[in-house]
Formats: C-alpha cells, sequence, structure tokens
C-alpha cells in the first residue's frame, strides 16, 4: 500500500514539475529563429486577451492577424523583421486596444487598400516600428465601418510603394512624431475621415503631396516640418473643412505649400503662424473656398504667395509677404475672387506686391487701417501712421485706402486683431461642430 501511495505522488510530481517546466518555456522564450513561418501567430494564438507577447530579433517570414487584446513587443526595431508573403496585409488587427512596438514591418499585398499594417478596430497603438517597402506603410479603416481611436507615434515610414499612412472612414486618429519619407505616392493620406491631429512630424520627399486631405473634417496640423515633396505639402480639397493648420514649416515643395480647395463650400480652415518658404507655386492657394481665415503667417519667396481662385469671403490678415513674384495674386481667368479681406499684412520684397482683377477689400473698416507696402509712395500729414492717399493695387480698380506707413508690429504677431466678421465666423464654426459630428 506504501509502495502504491510512493509511485502516485512520484507521478504527481513528475506531472507539476513538467507542467512548471512548460510555463516557464512559453515566457521565457529564447530560441531566436530564422525563417520560421507562423512563429508569432502561433504565440499569438496561444495568448490571452491582455497579455504581452516579446518576440526576440530574428526574421520572420509570415503574415500575422491579432484577433485579441495583447502588446506584441519586438526586441528591437532594426533586427525584429517581420517579412509578408505579399498575400495580404503583413500585420492584420481587428481587435480593440492592441499594442504593436519595436519591428521592421514590410512586403505586404501590393493592393491600395492593404499595408504592412492593416487596422480595422479601435483605440490601438503603434509605436516605435519601421514599416517599408509595403503598400501602403499602415493602412488604418476601410469602407465598410467607421473605427476610431488609434494612435501612430515615433515610427520610420519609408519607401512604400503608395503612402506612408493611409486611412479611410477613420475617427479621432492621432499622427505623432513620425519619420514619414521617400514614400512613392505621398506621406499621409485621409480620406472621409474626421477628428485627425498630425502633429510634430517629419514629413519630407515623398513623391506627391506630403500630406493629403480629402473630405475630411475637424483636423490639427500643428508643428510638423513638411519639407520637399514632389507635390503639394498640405493639400486638402474634395469637400474638407474645418480644421486648424498651425506652426508648421513647408518649404521646398515643388507645388505649394498649403493648397485648399472645396468647391463652393465654407472651407472654415484657420492657417496661423506657419513658415510657407520656397515653394514651386504658391505658398498658400485657396480655390473656389470660402470662410477660410490666413493669419500671421511668413509667406516668403514663392512664386506666389498667397494665390485665391473663385475664392470668397476669405481672410488674410497680419502675415508677412516677402520676396515672392507676386505677394498676392487674384485672377479673374477663369473664375472671380470676392469680397475677401485683407489687412495688417506687411508687403515686402515682392516683385509685384498684390495684383487683384476682381472685387475684394484691401483695410479694415473697424480699425481704418488697411496693409504696409513697402512701396508707397504717400505722406502721413498728421503723424497718424495712416498714408494720406490710397495705394493703388495692380490688375483693376483695387484700392487700400489706409495704407500703413510702418510695418504691422511684428513684436505683436502673436497678438491676433479679430475684427467683428472674424468673430462671426468663429461663432459659426462653434454652433455647426455638433452638427457635423452627427453626420
Amino acid at each position: 500500500m506504501k509502495t502504491t501511495k510512493m509511485i502516485i505522488i512520484f507521478i504527481i510530481f513528475l506531472f507539476v514539475n513538467s507542467t512548471i517546466a512548460i510555463a516557464i518555456n512559453i515566457q521565457n522564450e529564447e530560441i531566436r529563429p530564422q525563417n520560421t513561418g507562423g512563429y508569432i501567430q502561433s504565440l499569438i494564438n496561444a495568448a490571452s486577451p491582455g497579455d504581452t507577447i516579446n518576440i526576440p530579433s530574428g526574421t520572420y517570414n509570415e503574415d500575422i492577424t491579432i484577433n485579441k487584446q495583447i502588446n506584441l513587443i519586438g526586441e528591437n526595431k532594426e533586427d525584429t523583421i517581420i517579412v509578408g508573403t505579399g498575400k495580404s496585409n503583413t500585420v492584420t488587427i481587428t481587435a480593440d486596444n492592441v499594442k504593436i512596438s519595436g519591428f521592421t514591418i514590410k512586403n505586404s499585398w501590393d493592393t491600395e487598400w492593404h499595408g504592412g499594417i492593416g487596422i480595422y478596430s479601435n483605440f490601438n497603438v503603434i509605436e516605435d516600428n519601421i514599416l517599408t517597402e509595403n503598400e501602403n506603410g499602415i493602412m488604418i479603416g476601410s469602407t465598410g465601418e467607421v473605427y476610431e481611436g488609434t494612435t501612430i507615434e515615433k515610427n520610420i515610414f519609408t519607401e512604400n510603394d503608395r503612402y506612408g499612412i493611409r486611412m479611410v472612414y477613420y475617427n479621432g486618429c492621432t499622427i505623432y512624431d513620425n519619420y514619414i519619407s521617400l514614400n512613392v505616392k505621398g506621406g499621409i493620406d485621409a480620406t472621409l475621415s474626421i477628428n485627425i491631429n498630425i502633429i510634430e512630424n517629419i514629413i519630407t520627399n515623398n513623391g506627391d503631396d506630403g500630406i493629403d486631405l480629402f473630405d475630411s473634417h475637424i483636423m490639427l496640423v500643428e508643428n510638423n516640418e513638411v519639407l520637399h515633396n514632389d507635390g503639394t505639402g498640405l493639400f486638402s480639397w474634395g469637400g474638407s473643412s474645418r480644421g486648424t493648420f498651425r506652426n508648421n514649416d513647408l518649404a521646398f515643395n515643388n507645388v505649394d505649400g498649403i493648397f485648399i480647395d472645396q468647391p463652393y463650400r465654407k472651407g472654415m480652415f484657420i492657417v496661423e503662424k506657419n513658415t510657407i518658404n520656397s515653394n514651386g507655386r504658391n505658398g498658400v492657394h485657396i480655390q473656389f473656398s470660402r470662410e477660410n481665415i490666413v493669419n500671421n503667417n511668413e509667406i516668403i519667396n514663392n512664386k506666389n504667395g498667397v494665390h485665391l481662385l473663385g475664392a470668397s469671403n476669405n481672410i488674410i490678415m497680419q502675415n508677412n509677404l516677402t520676396s515672392n513674384e507676386y505677394g498676392v495674386l487674384i485672377e479673374s481667368d477663369y473664375e472671380c475672387s470676392s469680397l475677401n479681406d485683407f489687412y495688417y499684412n506687411n508687403f515686402r520684397g515682392n516683385t509685384v506686391n498684390a495684383r487683384d482683377e476682381c472685387l475684394n477689400f484691401w483695410q479694415n473698416l473697424v480699425s481704418y487701417a488697411g496693409n504696409y507696402w513697402d512701396d508707397y509712395k504717400g505722406s502721413d500729414s498728421n503723424n497718424d501712421g495712416i498714408g494720406d492717399t490710397p495705394y493703388e493695387i495692380d490688375g483693376g480698380s483695387g484700392k487700400d485706402n489706409f495704407p500703413l506707413m510702418k510695418p504691422w508690429n511684428e513684436n505683436s504677431r502673436s497678438r491676433t486683431v479679430y475684427s467683428f466678421k472674424i468673430l462671426q465666423k468663429i461663432l459659426g464654426f462653434f454652433l455647426n461642430f455638433n452638427k457635423l459630428i452627427r453626420r
């Protein structure tokens, strides 16, 4: 009887110890495999929601699908490499609250709606990865359902065949502190999306636009460097509205620094405190759009500093327009841009300071002050800082009736002076906010 009990105890001991050994082996995996298809997917399949899976350096040839809430962490992004089969997204995320960090991810399927990472879920974090040699670096969302809440930060997107980051039908995406370069089609593309924050990224040397926003709404584009792209630095079009473009450096792009094209709709964009320098065509181009505010920008050395085409009821104020071919160009060849307000701008060193072939206002009728023109020849007999005679605008009958004798105070550029018209527009923005959310 004692012998039988001892055998049973010994068997139980062996079973318990072998189980512990298996558990420890899974938790503390030290294998550094090469070319092992399905290895990461097998760990995902075995994991429970909330688990963290640490992947050692190595090259993993597989497509993976993450269908549960996990953290997937590579040892380091340079040496922990996932190479897809080219038949789908390399990594597909269908669960909410997933985090991926520390990988190089490449070789997705070569169709326009796939990427190194495809995200079809909510509240994910993609951090500190390299996404290269995919169709899109990341593809967020789909045409079938609206997802929300993903953060993309501190990644490198380079040499993808279309975009570094592409999203469609997405609500609430933050793109922060990424390096996005040498992508064939462009840097960031957002289509039919809302609540987009693009902050502190370097977006350079992409094959078309740095940032492309199509029919998207409520956007903050702030503190980015958007440089040397083959198209426009920041292109908002196709019905996009209600965004703030602030404190960006938009320079040496082959077409425009900023292009706002909203067919006969209220854009309601605020373009402020940007440096827009040495772009091939226009610093700021507004086409068929109304009720935008371009305020407090440095617009330097572009072909045209500000170009309006078919645009009305916009406000251009407190900008430095310097060393452009045209400081402001408003043409009537296609469709006139009328009823736009220009005041407190400094025009200096432009070949032609302004050409207006339509009907616009070149002074603020609340403060009775216009713009500073470095080629104004009039006098100021009463020393009130306003010229005694109007400044004649080239191209038509436009006049600045209250030309400033000295440049608008650059030391006060952070202090925005709003007219009653601007306050009306800002109030309208907030009154319409909830209506837009419910669209």
